[in-house]
């Protein structure tokens, strides 16, 4: 086995009697996995971990979108289209779920490096945000959750407003 950069020793294995083995990575904190990104606990950035979905500033509002910057977040990429069921959007999607103050947020969207997220009705004040997988549970990042946090979604150069039925003003 070799240490790597990361701090996580790597190793293969062979099979009796044929050529076949397996790449393995083992965590210092006990995680182990194979292949890339496979087995390792998600990890959310410190700067800019956890910003406003629309601002991509840091802090977020309640029951606002939020974007998860970080590493491991999901082993796919998805979107929730399939995953809203009567109505009811998801808390996981693929596995990975979020949340936020302790509570549970929306899943929109998981990728490797970034979640999108509709942030459930905390309060204000300093939230701390974990991301949690198959392989286990980040560290738990804190953030500012303040009453208002205005922005607007662009498509293009313009500015995107909706009203509460989603359609476009």
């Amino acid at each position: 086995m070799l240490q790597g950069p990361d701090g996580a020793f790597y190793g293969i294995t062979a099979l009796p009697g044929n050529s076949n083995g397996a790449v393995f990575r083992l965590n210092l904190n006990g995680g182990t996995g194979s292949g890339t990104g496979s087995g390792s606990s998600p990890v959310i950035s410190p700067t800019p971990g956890i910003v406003g979905g629309a601002s991509f500033q840091p802090g977020i509002a309640p029951d606002s979108w939020i974007t998860i910057n970080g590493t491991n977040l999901s082993t796919v990429t998805d979107t929730w289209a399939n995953a809203v069921v009567n109505g009811n959007l998801p808390v996981s999607l693929d596995g990975v779920s979020v949340s936020v103050g302790s509570q549970p947020a929306y899943i929109a969207y998981v990728s490797p490096t970034q979640i999108n997220a509709l942030a459930p009705n905390v309060g204000t004040g300093t939230v701390a945000v974990t991301v949690t997988n198959s392989s286990g549970t980040s560290s738990p990042i804190t953030t500012v959750a303040q009453a208002f946090q205005p922005a607007f979604f662009q498509w293009g150069s313009y500015a995107v407003a909706t009203t509460p039925d989603w359609c476009r003003r």
